[in-house]
């Protein structure tokens, strides 16, 4: 996981394995980004630090957790980098709805 800015999300697989193939996916459960360092936002998770993912523990069993981050380092357009950063996250979380993610945001933009 890289030292930089950027979005990311937390998916698991069901935490019940249903023995059906066609029900095998995986769900996002958690949006962030981290404006300065990917690797220490997920070092922090792991350690349980931030609540939201402290509830995907208490169901998911930790081994079936999958950190997706995308690298943000550059500004697309005119907006700075932490703002592009933000409302990255609120697309994310507006389109996946995860559970885990207890705060509600809205795009700068609107």
């Amino acid at each position: 996981i890289p030292e930089t800015s950027g979005v990311y999300f937390i998916s698991a697989d069901l935490p019940i394995d249903l023995k059906q193939d066609y029900l095998s996916f995986r769900t996002p459960l958690y949006v962030g980004i981290s404006a300065k360092n990917l690797k220490n936002r997920f070092i922090s998770h792991c350690r349980g630090e931030l609540t939201g993912v402290r509830q995907i523990v208490r169901t998911w069993l930790p081994q079936s957790l999958t950190f997706h981050y995308a690298k943000i380092e550059q500004p697309i357009d005119s907006r700075n980098l932490e703002t592009l950063i933000y409302d990255l996250e609120t697309e994310l979380m507006d389109v996946f709805g995860p559970p885990a993610n207890i705060r509600r945001q809205k795009v700068s933009y609107l």
